[in-house]
């Protein structure tokens, strides 16, 4: 005999709808979480890649996007690893006023410092551990399960 949550009522019913939301608002707060862990290793990815003359571009680099309360209540969210325009950082030669404007002209281009590609590079060769980062978190929903 299946074992129901002490909110259902197996005779009735009552109390399935509330028992999937729940169930939904775990699946999606563990999405969130894997999401964002992979975002991270995308971000520690790249750190590495980023080109160093003064040092702004790369402490420009973030994770952002939405927070985990949306994820909670909505199907649609994002993380992202960002570089450049929207983090202020500590002014340099390259960026006086302490907003980076050349970052994706500096992903583009061959010449610089280290190599372009600094965010997609790395993108790419952490798919591996990014794909484990989201199956981690969505194992947690199943863990007991049978």
């Amino acid at each position: 005999m299946p074992v129901f949550p002490k909110k259902i009522n197996p005779a009735t019913g009552e109390g399935v709808l509330e028992a999937f939301e729940d169930f939904m608002r775990l699946v999606r707060t563990q999405a969130y979480t894997g999401i964002n862990n992979a975002a991270y290793v995308v971000y520690d990815a790249s750190q590495l890649e980023v080109p160093v003359y003064t040092g702004a571009l790369r402490e420009s680099g973030r994770v952002e996007g939405d927070k985990r309360e949306k994820a909670e209540s909505s199907n649609k969210f994002y993380r992202a690893v960002a570089y450049g325009q929207g983090k202020r950082v500590n002014p340099t030669v390259n960026a006086p006023d302490g907003y980076v404007r050349y970052a994706i002209q500096v992903h583009e281009e061959m010449g610089r410092s280290r190599r372009p590609k600094y965010l997609e590079d790395p993108a790419k060769t952490t798919l591996q551990q990014q794909k484990s980062k989201v199956y981690e978190a969505l194992r947690k929903v199943t863990k007991g399960a049978k």
